[in-house]
């Protein structure tokens, strides 16, 4: 493991247990031994799952765009289980909440995702951060759109297409009254 962050907390290996340290900082905030690590494993599930709800980008609901317009969004998971076109319900730079007509999994395993808007394609890994089996809708974060200092730094295909979508839906929702001339 080279490392992990989550938000702001970045968990290095040191000899055979971990340092915790603060993004941007040298000081390491604590270190444990092997012994110590899976508590901290059960720690940091709990964390994330409390944290889960948290924002980090604007949310588009995209249930309302027009239906021609939602149509053109398409996306598509891949996971142990295969390949599963399902229905998005809102996208932000940060993760998507979707649905599909079977149960997609449990909080925790990584998938990939595939998204497409017109000319805009990415290829995402995703984190189930959220499930409810009743309604088989899960919501997935995208880890790799943060820079090592926890800033959010999404990769420009995501950037643009999210764009075209927020245009779309800033069209369809907001009485604007352009003024020409």
């Amino acid at each position: 493991m080279d490392s992990l962050r989550l938000g702001n907390l970045l968990l290095q290996p040191k000899g055979d247990g971990l340092s915790f340290r603060a993004a941007g900082s040298t000081v390491a905030l604590a270190e444990v031994d092997a012994d110590d690590v899976p508590v901290i494993m059960q720690f940091l599930k709990s964390y994330l799952e409390e944290h889960a709800n948290r924002r980090s980008a604007f949310r588009l609901d995209l249930g309302e765009l027009q239906v021609d317009d939602y149509q053109r969004f398409q996306v598509s998971l891949l996971s142990e289980a295969g390949r599963i076109d399902v229905r998005p319900l809102d996208f932000s730079l940060t993760g998507i909440r979707v649905e599909s007509e079977r149960f997609l999994g449990d909080v925790g395993p990584n998938v990939i995702l595939s998204l497409r808007f017109d000319c805009y394609f990415t290829i995402l890994s995703a984190s189930v951060i959220r499930s409810n089996p009743s309604n088989r809708q899960i919501a997935l974060h995208f880890p790799d759109v943060y820079a090592p200092d926890g800033s959010l730094d999404p990769p420009e295909e995501l950037v643009d297409m999210f764009q075209a979508l927020e245009s779309l839906w800033l069209d369809e929702n907001l009485d604007l009254k352009w003024g020409l001339g």
